[in-house]
């Protein structure tokens, strides 16, 4: 067990080498050395694929579901056969339309729409971002186990969890947005992903040979022991074959079509040849990072874990058996497991979000358009939101069913786009309407079969839907859709989504006819892999105009400095420039000018994606008459040259025709373009001046915040040191105080009233009444110390100062020794108490006296506000926590006030009755030392039917709280 600040020491000096080792690797490539350009890289950094759900979860599935975990690593596998023919073809497009992502690339096969790349981008960050959620619980379940916090899960989430959040969005922005790059490569984080996948699987060979040969004898020594009468876990017959057709399914559509996996895959890809080895080398890492997944599995049956510890069997066995620092070693390769995707996720889902959801609200709202400019900053806002929403999911959701059922959602999730991309790769006829009514009428369905039960089995919707269907239409049942039952949830779902998305797509696409822009592109993509090149190219043709190129660089390095700083955006001309062979000419044919505008179309793609792209270049740079007669002409020429019939052509020089149909509509707008663009000029220099104000102001703002803050720090701790001081001093004459009148008034009663007799009646009567009073002064002076020692007791919980035993509770001895120090209350005030503890409640880990505390401060105050009828204690065992409740049926307690009366001074009484009844302490002092155990406490009441205090005490594994136990 390691100290939580020594681990988390650990992660970031692994991430900080990674960083060093990502800027080595972009450093070389400035240099003209290309490190990522090898096929051992390519292939290592595919081991993308592989997530806490493969390092963790995969030891939990074969521990539940048998061999049927092996579906999704084989479907995969053979997804790997198809990539010479499927991958090798998006490679390609991809460098022909510098695709910048799986939602760009299915838009630029459908005319770049702007609508279909906005709506995959939806079904990604719908679809993928709740998996980030996933790897972030992991990460935490992980740290509470290797680490000394004693904690559960969420805990961590709330302690530790934002530490290593902030790490994830730090690390993510540093590797893989640091900069806006028009080929959309990142080469570092290429670097970083594929040392993570030597990590993980190192990780994972490490502890699966510590298990199989330094625990057991081999393997077969392991499956010897397992329990002979352990049924099996597989479904039988028809369910078994149900569930591994449909996860072979899923995993052999996501090696495609996950969004870190196209990434990695496609985007980042220098070499086509590099799939040819790839297509054996992932394989084998696949196998070897599986090997030893079942054998661990069955050592943790044979030694009687628990299965809800399954998933962290590579964990929890090393460290149990001695071996620390290989438990270590694990989670490390889990963080690196977890980062990997966090990371490439993020970046991918920023880049979507950025190009495909918020570039064209800004082309639409004029008052938006500075954010062009700040394109990265968007992107660093993008990528936080992402993960810090993911972090916020963990928290929200915790341990239900919708979290750990996210691995599989995801995979049918992104199952949606095959029918529009992998039909668009090979059939012709498919259209934009095709692909917009398919991925639609997938993703709805998809959301109602299998997010909305996921969702409902997490308890935050009525099971009504699920049994009855909505509005009482059992033929709608979200999974027993149209009297469809299948045994497997998932499987149902998936049919149905899939039968939806196919239906749609092809109704669509033969519904309407394709325009002749999707037809070039349809031809594009099709014959990616067999397109021949002209020998000529267009470039040796003039068309008898020559263009003068400064004028038309004007309006080039206006739409680029729109996205890029200046200097950068002249720099990219250049390029373009020099990939247009134009060179340093001062005139140039149209031929050469539609060259050039393909290159800086492409080298916007790379930055903004495709579609955003062509939209920015439509809009920018228009033709004047005498140029688009002149282009007319080049390509008369080139018929002539090349005799072809118009439709050969047609397939060979798609992307001239396309340009040349756009040319006449922006010369019809070229003045109002023009007006508008000397609008935005304006509206931009206001814009930087108000900025720079606003800027200003914020940091002045910020810093006095800052310093209000420390002053704020500063006052806190006088005030808690104050109060400690003044309690101790108070405490010690106050019991002083008591002490004596109890000596003056056992004086009273032994010495004075015997000494004056009942003859003399006044004296008698006076001796009562100072009897009286120093009843009085008593009752005050021990109300008094009672305040002092709360007041104590909160300072000491505030400064974190307070001594904390940790040793094995009872739950039915704390409310045994709190119920026996409340039965003089109950007593004299004539009421009934009832205990309702379940029978053989395991032990916690706590402080015995401070919960006994708990229990009788919220015993004292039932008491207090009930006059009539009775007071219940009770303790039940829900999962892993216990949960301790007090119910009274006294005079209860607005809804609004059922969380303020926790606040520290705040009385219930002065709240309920019009006068104080207490310290006001009680119930905050209860909140911390619940809060110090992990648990939770709150109230439910309403005025005059009662109330109850209820808490919670998370239960640790046994055997571990009875190691520490014996070590304290």
């Amino acid at each position: 067990m390691f100290d939580p600040l020594i681990v988390i020491l650990i992660v970031c000096l692994f991430m900080g080498g990674l960083f060093l080792l990502a800027l080595w690797t972009e450093r070389k490539a400035s240099r003209g050395v290309n490190l990522v350009n090898n096929p051992l890289i390519y292939s290592l950094s595919l081991g993308v694929y592989c997530t806490t759900w493969t390092f963790y979860g995969g030891v939990g599935m074969a521990a539940h579901s048998g061999t049927q975990f092996l579906a999704t690593y084989l479907g995969s596998t053979l997804g790997v056969v198809f990539w010479w023919i499927v991958l090798r073809k998006m490679i390609r497009i991809r460098n022909e339309y510098h695709i910048t992502s799986i939602a760009d690339f299915i838009s630029a096969r459908y005319n770049k729409s702007q609508a279909v790349a906005a709506l995959a981008s939806v079904i990604t960050i719908v679809g993928i971002g709740p998996y980030i959620a996933l790897q972030l619980k992991a990460v935490f379940s992980s740290f509470g186990i290797i680490t000394t916090a004693h904690v559960d899960d969420l805990w961590i989430a709330n302690r530790i969890g934002p530490i290593m959040v902030l790490l994830m969005v730090l690390f993510t922005i540093m590797f893989g947005v640091r900069r806006l790059d028009p080929t959309e490569r990142h080469q570092g984080m290429v670097m970083a992903v594929a040392v993570e996948s030597i990590v993980k699987l190192a990780a994972m060979l490490a502890v699966g040979i510590f298990v199989v040969y330094f625990l057991y004898n081999g393997i077969g020594d392991i499956f010897s022991r397992l329990p002979q009468t352990r049924s099996a876990t597989e479904a039988p017959g028809s369910t078994a074959f149900l569930v591994w057709t449909t996860n072979l399914l899923l995993a052999l559509s996501a090696i495609f079509l996950l969004p870190r996996q196209f990434h990695i895959a496609v985007v980042e890809n220098f070499n086509e040849r590099h799939v040819l080895k790839a297509m054996w080398m992932f394989p084998l890492y696949m196998m070897l990072i599986t090997f030893f997944i079942y054998p661990i599995a069955a050592a943790g049956i044979a030694e009687n874990y628990r299965p809800e510890f399954a998933d962290m069997l590579l964990l929890q066995l090393p460290l149990d058996h001695g071996m620390p620092y290989l438990s270590l070693l694990v989670f490390i390769g889990g963080f690196a497991a977890a980062a990997g995707m966090v990371m490439v996720c993020s970046v991918t889902m920023a880049t979507m979000f950025t190009n495909h959801l918020l570039l064209p609200i800004v082309d639409r709202m004029p008052q938006l358009r500075f954010l062009r400019r700040n394109l990265l900053a968007c992107r660093w806002f993008a990528v936080a939101a992402i993960i810090f929403i993911g972090y916020g999911f963990v928290l929200i959701v915790g341990k239900s069913y919708m979290l750990v059922s996210m691995g599989t959602l995801s995979f049918a999730a992104v199952l949606q786009f095959a029918p529009a991309m992998l039909g668009g790769l090979y059939w012709r006829r498919g259209s934009r309407l095709g692909a917009l009514l398919g991925m639609s009428g997938g993703f709805l369905v998809w959301l109602y079969t299998l997010l909305l039960p996921a969702i409902v089995k997490s308890g935050w919707i009525s099971n009504d839907i699920l049994t009855r269907g909505p509005f009482g239409i059992s033929l709608l049942r979200p999974e027993h859709l149209f009297g469809m039952t299948l045994s497997d949830p998932i499987a149902h779902g998936v049919f149905w989504s899939f039968f939806f998305n196919v239906t749609l797509y092809v109704i669509g696409s033969l519904y309407v006819d394709q325009s002749d822009e999707e037809r070039t592109l349809a031809d594009a993509f099709a014959n990616a892999l067999h397109k021949g090149r002209v020998v000529r190219t267009m470039s040796a043709y003039t068309g008898g105009l020559l263009i003068d190129l400064a004028e038309k660089s004007k309006g080039i390095l206006d739409i680029l400095g729109r996205y890029f700083p200046r200097e950068h955006a002249h720099e990219v001309l250049r390029q373009c420039l020099g990939s247009a062979g134009i060179g340093n000419k001062d005139l140039i044919s149209p031929a050469e000018l539609v060259e050039l505008i393909r290159e800086i179309e492409k080298a916007l793609a790379g930055a903004i994606g495709s579609s955003a792209a062509h939209h920015a270049v439509q809009q920018g740079i228009v033709l004047a008459r005498e140029e688009q007669e002149a282009l007319r002409q080049v390509y008369s020429e080139v018929i002539a040259d090349l005799k072809l019939t118009p439709a050969d052509l047609k397939s060979k020089i798609d992307f001239y025709q396309e340009r040349s149909a756009l040319l006449t509509q922006q010369a019809l707008e070229f003045k109002t373009i023009n007006e508008q663009l000397s609008r935005e000029i304006s509206d931009r220099k206001k814009t930087e001046t108000d900025l720079r104000q606003a800027k200003q102001a914020t940091d002045e703002m910020l810093e006095k915040l800052v310093e209000a803050n420390e002053r704020l720090k500063e006052l806190d701790k006088m005030k808690t040191g104050f109060l400690s001081s003044m309690s101790h001093e108070m405490r010690t004459p106050m019991t002083s105080v008591i002490g004596f009148l109890l000596i003056v008034r056992s004086k009273l009663v032994e010495v004075v009233f015997p000494s004056v007799g009942s003859e003399n009646a006044k004296a008698l009567k006076a001796a009562q009444q100072i009897e009286q009073n120093i009843d009085i002064i008593l009752t005050e002076a021990e109300r008094l110390l009672l305040l002092i020692n709360d007041v104590l007791d909160i300072a000491k919980l505030e400064s974190g100062n307070a001594e904390w035993k940790h040793e094995l509770v009872s739950a039915s001895t704390i409310v045994d020794t709190a119920t026996a120090s409340v039965a003089a209350q109950i007593e004299r005030k004539g009421l009934a108490l009832f205990k309702e503890i379940d029978e053989k409640l395991p032990e916690v880990m706590g402080d015995a006296e401070r919960l006994a505390r708990v229990m009788e401060n919220l015993l004292s105050n039932a008491i207090k506000f009930t006059d009539t009828g009775s007071v219940t204690c009770s303790v039940k065992q829900d999962g892993h926590e216990l949960i301790v409740g007090v119910r009274d049926t006294g005079i209860g307690i607005s809804r609004e006030n059922c969380e303020k009366v926790f606040e520290t001074f705040t009385q219930i009484g002065d709240l309920l009755t019009g006068k104080p009844k207490g310290t006001g302490l009680g119930l905050s002092i209860c909140r911390r030392i619940v809060e110090h155990h992990g648990g939770r406490i709150w109230a439910e009441s309403s005025p005059g039917k009662g109330s109850a205090f209820i808490f919670t005490i998370p239960i640790n594994k046994p055997e571990i709280l009875q190691e520490r136990h014996n070590v304290e």
